[in-house]
């Protein structure tokens, strides 16, 4: 519709400048021509006055119209940005909500994870610790094997814990300097764009 109505516009706008034009000349060559009245007859500037007249402001009528109709679809396109505009935040906030749910279900996944990988790990390392107790026994070693395994297995818990912990806190360090990083980078081509 818009560009229709500039279509209109555009080739009608120069007809109108143009016919306002002409209908000045001819009110001004009319006036020049100080007619006098003749009773019962209409003088030439009044004949042609009532013909061009109506049309000159059926031209300005259309020119206004069109001009208006113009504003009013720029208005309601604008409307409709806006509307399709609220409408992408909206699915945006949407996706984003959804994001943050399945990051702390991720997260809450992946403390699982940690937690059974610990008792994994210890199950194996109390295994082998029990292999090599087992072997020190044989081999002569004065140790009660079941009291060696037991008082291990606290240990090796902590142990497997503290080293776990330790590796989940040194990738969240990593990924705080990157969050950083690419912070002052956004800053910096924000800075040299203005």
């Amino acid at each position: 519709m818009a560009a229709r109505v500039e279509d209109y516009r555009a080739r009608s706008t120069f007809r109108f400048s143009a016919t306002q034009a002409y209908h000045e000349l001819v009110l001004k060559r009319l006036e020049e021509l100080n007619e006098d009245e003749v009773s019962g007859h209409l003088t030439l500037t009044e004949f042609i006055t009532r013909r061009v007249t109506p049309a000159v402001r059926t031209c300005e009528t259309v020119g206004r119209r069109l001009e208006d109709l113009s504003r009013r679809i720029d208005r309601v396109s604008d409307m409709m940005r806006t509307r399709v505009e609220l409408s992408i935040q909206g699915q945006n906030r949407a996706l984003l909500a959804s994001m943050d749910r399945r990051s702390r279900i991720q997260l809450m996944m992946q403390h699982t994870v940690e937690g059974l990988s610990v008792a994994a790990i210890s199950y194996y390392s109390v295994g082998l610790l029990k292999h090599i107790i087992t072997a020190a026994y044989d081999a002569g070693v004065p140790v009660d094997k079941d009291l060696a395994v037991g008082v291990s297995v606290p240990l090796v818990l902590f142990s497997v814990w503290f080293v776990t912990r330790r590796i989940h806190k040194h990738f969240h360090e990593l990924a705080r300097e990157e969050r950083s990083a690419e912070a002052q980078r956004k800053t910096g081509v924000k800075a040299e764009k203005t």
